[in-house]
């Protein structure tokens, strides 16, 4: 599909995408109030719809924006934008913002987006990535004020890689600028504070997954300086699942190739994954 969908869902009504429009004058455009989410649909099914709004929810809570809506009225709008646009495989965003001079109500904007693009190779062979010196504002919140990761993401394609890497002012990694970033060292999975990152959907299963089959995991600081000294690291996000990185600024980590923790959780993850697909699928079929 194009990029421009023919319809999207505001507040719940279907409409043309040309007349989802905002004034200028709301505060989402020059103060970034609003939040969003971006969720995954895979043979016609949204995978895991009540975590993303459920965030979506906790998000705008934390800045203080409305959210008359109850989190099933927004997956059943999500449902609909689906069918609407006839769309099968991709991406869903959903934004919420504060209302425009005049109006009362905030506003919910939901459409379908084409995936992201990810070669097969990647996962069978890594990616690289960069850092970038930067921090999210307010990192729990998935909010609209994402500068900083526009800005980490414009290096990472100056520089011919895949994803960068936040470093904040302690000199640490902390997420990545669309994903959340993990450490492997002597078989325990490492990841940021959970106060200093947003927590994505992905990444807590995946820690949900490896707390089943006996992987341990800490939450501690990840300092710049240990690149070296970590065995595996791999990444995570709605579109990119379990992505494995074999090097950071050039760095190789461990030895350059994807490691067993990181193919075992991409493996346990994609079962889980289907399984909840097809289960949906029969769901979702007509007179099931």
């Amino acid at each position: 599909m194009s990029k421009i969908p023919k319809f999207v869902c505001r507040n719940g009504e279907i409409i043309p995408a040309e007349e989802a429009t905002v004034s200028i004058f709301n505060q989402a455009l020059f103060s970034a109030f609003g939040v969003y989410e971006t969720l995954l649909v895979w043979d016609g099914v949204i995978f895991r719809p009540e975590e993303h709004i459920n965030r979506l929810w906790k998000s705008a809570m934390s800045i203080g924006l409305p959210f008359p809506w109850g989190a099933s009225d927004v997956v059943v709008w999500l449902n609909e934008v689906k069918r609407a646009n006839e769309f099968l495989r991709g991406r869903l965003k959903v934004i919420v913002i504060g209302p425009s001079p005049g109006e009362e109500s905030p506003l919910c904007f939901a459409w379908p987006w084409p995936q992201m693009e990810i070669p097969g190779e990647a996962y069978e062979f890594g990616v690289s990535t960069i850092t970038f010196r930067a921090t999210r504002f307010m990192p729990q919140a998935k909010t609209m004020n994402t500068l900083p990761n526009l800005m980490a993401k414009n290096a990472a394609k100056a520089g011919n890689a895949h994803e960068a890497l936040l470093v904040n002012h302690r000199d640490e990694i902390t997420e990545g600028a669309t994903s959340n970033f993990f450490a492997v060292k002597d078989g325990k999975i490492l990841h940021a504070p959970e106060t200093e990152i947003l927590t994505g959907v992905t990444m807590s299963l995946v820690l949900e997954i490896a707390g089943r089959i006996g992987i341990s995991v800490e939450e501690t600081a990840l300092p710049e300086e240990d690149i070296e000294t970590w065995d595996e690291t791999f990444i995570t996000s709605t579109s990119r699942k379990v992505l494995p990185v074999v090097s950071i600024d050039g760095k190789k980590i461990g030895d350059g190739k994807v490691g067993e923790i990181t193919r075992t959780l991409m493996e346990e993850f994609d079962r889980e994954f289907e399984s909840y697909i097809q289960a949906h699928k029969e769901i979702n079929e007509p007179g099931s």
